[in-house]
């Protein structure tokens, strides 16, 4: 199906957040693959907001965003505590 991995981060712990899109979620796994949370998003279940793509940390924290939009129109931007702190960017070291 349609339904596959869109955006990544990972957290100091070395926990890897993966948005997955056109299910309306984000997969937290450890550094062994052991998947840890299942983040859904607000009315996933009556099918909107189903695209979820890109994932960031807040610098310097362990607040998340992940972007959501949906088939009828609009996009969103919702935020949640993740398991650690964010990993800095490649491009920020």
């Amino acid at each position: 199906g349609p339904a596959g991995g869109d955006g990544i981060r990972v957290d100091v712990q070395g926990n890897l957040y993966l948005a997955v899109n056109f299910q309306g979620r984000v997969l937290i796994f450890n550094k062994h693959g052991i998947p840890l949370a299942n983040v859904l998003m607000p009315s996933r279940d009556q099918g909107e907001l189903p695209r979820t793509t890109n994932i960031v940390f807040k610098p310097g924290t362990d607040e998340v965003y992940v972007a959501a939009s949906g088939e009828t129109g609009g996009a969103w931007i919702y935020r949640f505590q993740g398991l650690a702190q964010g990993a800095p960017l490649f491009s920020h070291q």
